[in-house]
């Protein structure tokens, strides 16, 4: 049976990955409108593998070739969705892969709950092979502090003012794959921002979800690929791009604005002090302006050093306290 959504697949280099995913698909319990694979210009064989495991699968497969190479999935996805004609969309990242009821299962949260702008589920990990089932999987489990600010619901959870959880507990929904929603409320929010290589994940979850409940399955639908070439793996550029999207919500959310005394203000220091270092222009400051160069950079190491008492002061003014916990209306 084939449904109203679409399968967001963007790649950079995923021979060693892609058939996995692409046979997920094939697997699925409902059928997909639309599979559309965006490549971020790929060095290696990775089209050609799709074009054959496509045919082998005798799955349609729409591939979108990129001419140049953008270093985050986020601008493949934006022109993935925006090339889409489904209702509804959902995203694999390609070295993840989909139980055979995901799309099925979230699917019915979506259509049987308008109020429902965004659904996620539990995940498990495993290790890379050829044959990755054959490997160790360790099964994730959502953390106490999530589950304790929602309802039950079906087989999972209900949560309102997810976006004020969100900025607090973190990118609890465990990256894109995680992520089904309807295409409508993705063009409300003016899609993905491409400016995050790693948190644009986060970023869209935030601001989608001011308009809407987020639901979470306690049920385990797509398995996450762990390895060494993971763009999570850059802690530090992930942790200043966490920073900069909690200290955007921060300064939109009048309960967290009150609640959190200069929370928003050194976050934003510290995530423009890493862009700012991450940048060229530090480059031409080293060259031109040593002297400047050195005077910003031990204003940025202090703004760090605040950060850390912002985040201690914000917890003692009672952010970990917001309230999240509301009543589904049938």
């Amino acid at each position: 049976m084939i449904v109203d959504i679409a399968v967001i697949i963007p790649t950079f280099n995923a021979v060693n990955f892609i058939s996995c995913a692409l046979e997920s698909i094939a697997n699925q319990t409902r059928q997909p409108k639309e599979v559309i694979i965006v490549d971020d210009n790929s060095s290696d064989l990775t089209i050609k593998t799709i074009e054959e495991v496509s045919q082998n699968l005798n799955l349609e497969v729409r591939v979108i070739a990129l001419n140049k190479n953008h270093g985050a999935p986020a601008p493949g996805i934006n022109i993935g969705i925006q090339n889409a004609s489904a209702k509804y969309i959902c995203i694999l990242e390609q070295d993840d892969f989909f139980l055979p009821n995901k799309i099925e299962a979230a699917l019915n949260i979506l259509e049987q709950n308008n109020s429902i702008i965004l659904t996620g589920s539990l995940s498990a990990t495993i290790t890379p092979a050829v044959d990755a089932l054959a490997e160790e999987v360790k099964v994730n489990t959502w953390n106490p502090k999530v589950t304790a600010h929602a309802v039950k619901y079906q087989d999972g959870f209900l949560v309102n003012n997810a976006s004020q959880l969100l900025v607090e507990e973190g990118m609890f929904l465990s990256g894109f794959t995680a992520l089904t929603f309807r295409k409508a409320d993705y063009l409300s929010v003016l899609g993905l921002n491409n400016k995050y290589k790693i948190a644009a994940d986060f970023d869209f979850a935030t601001r989608i979800v001011r308009h809407g409940s987020l639901f979470i399955s306690s049920e385990v639908q797509y398995l996450r690929r762990i390895h060494g070439n993971n763009l999570s793996h850059n802690r530090i550029k992930s942790f200043f791009e966490d920073l900069e999207i909690r200290a955007q919500e921060e300064k939109s959310n009048p309960i967290l604005k009150e609640k959190v005394l200069g929370f928003n203000y050194w976050l934003a220091e510290g995530a423009y002090l890493y862009n700012f270092i991450s940048s060229f222009r530090l480059q031409i400051l080293i060259a031109t302006r040593p002297s400047c160069m050195l005077k910003n950079l031990i204003k940025g190491l202090v703004k760090i050093f605040l950060i850390k008492i912002g985040l201690r002061e914000a917890r003692f003014c009672g952010y970990t306290k917001a309230p999240y916990l509301h009543k589904h209306k049938k």
